[in-house]
């Protein structure tokens, strides 16, 4: 089947006419066409009628004749459209070729004995703008008013007609060739390269000089957004982490108690404290002040790195040396993870934890009220400081339902390796 289109018009072409098209299938090969009269020995093969929309406009889907095979032969098919419609009318003979889409105007042929066809508002134009010289319509020759220059519309069927004649265009006269430059254009082809003032443009559009900057990690260019100097950078929020090159801070510093002689971690207690991160850097070490040394091991002693679900992240080895040196004592000490960890989540927390196995129990700084109960299990389901007791050895997961929240705050921060 093939798609047939077209468009029914007034004559004036002020608005579409109301009306019908009629598509008659008529086989001729024994018949004498005159005009567009069907005799009455001809065979109509098929009729089909559409309505146009609001518009004019109008569809119908037809059996091609073009290849249509007769008993006698090649086939002498056509179809008769009949346009109707108010004002506008019109009688003519169309081949509807076997496939695809087509503007009716574009499918009028002239039988043999048939009358030439007639014009009918809305058909195919061939030619726009003449200047002495004419125009077709489907065919039909159509006289341009009078004037120098006219142009045809063929949405409407109307001419427009100009002034006087065209002297010049552009200050060009005779041969007019009309370039980019010479109409003040530039070239698509140039790619902007045909600007008069490259840095003008970038003025006059806004551009700072990061327009003219090469993307890179170095002094003097536009970072990309996966940088050292920008991953690797202490966010402002934290001044006093900033200060001390830390990557996981518990709380300010200032909000320290020492409670002399500090804060004691009870043998066989998993202490864990909450820390945010600072920066998107692995972390290598964990560190305390360590108020008091303790004695007697009873196992062995770790520091490791939990993340907020209670997985293991990083874990030391036995760390049991550095918490009976008394010479570390009223000290800061960094104890190395066996590992750094991935890069840290700016999006969630950390638990700096760290457990002890001794009969006499070290003492590390922390916070924790002079008089009165000092516990805040949970902000929006964040445990904040916790211990888990019984413990030997740091597990790879720890059940955060299952531990215990801490009365004190323990000062466990995180570090990157020593630069």
């Amino acid at each position: 089947m093939t798609t047939v289109t077209g468009k029914l018009l007034s004559p004036a072409g002020a608005e579409p006419a109301r009306g019908s098209v009629t598509f008659l299938l008529v086989d001729y090969s024994d018949n004498e066409i005159v005009g567009f009269d069907i005799p009455d020995s001809a065979t109509i093969m098929s009729a089909s009628t559409v309505t146009p929309a609001a518009d004019g406009t109008w569809s119908v889907t037809l059996v091609p004749n073009a290849s249509i095979q007769l008993a006698g032969g090649t086939a002498q098919t056509a179809y008769r459209v009949t346009e109707s419609g108010g004002a506008a009318s019109g009688v003519y003979w169309i081949v509807v070729p076997t496939s695809g889409t087509h503007w009716v105007g574009d499918l009028r042929v002239t039988l043999p004995g048939a009358a030439p066809p007639s014009p009918v508002a809305g058909l195919t134009v061939s030619g726009n703008l003449v200047v002495g010289g004419t125009l077709t319509l489907d065919g039909t020759e159509l006289a341009a008013p009078p004037g120098d220059s006219a142009k045809f519309l063929a949405g409407n069927g109307q001419w427009l007609t100009g002034g006087g004649a065209i002297t010049s265009v552009n200050g060009q006269t005779g041969v007019v060739v009309l370039s980019a430059p010479s109409v003040g254009a530039l070239s698509t082809s140039q790619d902007l390269a045909d600007l008069a003032d490259a840095a003008a443009a970038r003025t006059n559009l806004g551009l700072g000089t990061s327009a003219t900057r090469a993307v890179g990690t170095t002094t003097g260019t536009v970072a990309a957004g996966d940088d050292s100097r920008i991953v690797n950078a202490v966010t402002s929020r934290d001044q006093h982490a900033s200060k001390l090159g830390m990557l996981l801070e518990p709380f300010p510093v200032e909000a320290i108690n020492l409670i002399s002689p500090g804060l004691g971690l009870v043998s066989g207690n998993l202490y864990g404290q909450l820390s945010r991160p600072t920066s998107r850097t692995p972390l290598t070490h964990i560190g305390m002040w360590l108020c008091s040394a303790g004695s007697g091991p009873t196992g062995s002693s770790y520091i490791a790195l939990l993340n907020e679900a209670g997985d293991r992240l990083g874990v030391s080895v036995d760390i049991t040396s550095y918490l009976t040196d008394v010479s570390n004592e009223g000290k800061w000490v960094e104890i190395a993870l066996t590992a750094p960890t991935a890069a840290l989540d700016l999006d969630t927390g950390y638990y700096s934890c760290a457990l002890a196995n001794l009969s006499s129990i070290p003492r590390i700084a922390g916070c924790l009220p002079a008089s009165g109960t000092f516990r805040i299990p949970t902000i929006r389901g964040h445990l904040t400081s916790w211990f888990l007791s019984g413990q030997s050895s740091v597990p790879s997961h720890v059940d955060m339902a299952s531990v215990t929240p801490a009365v004190a705050s323990y000062y466990l921060a995180g570090l990157p390796a020593s630069s």
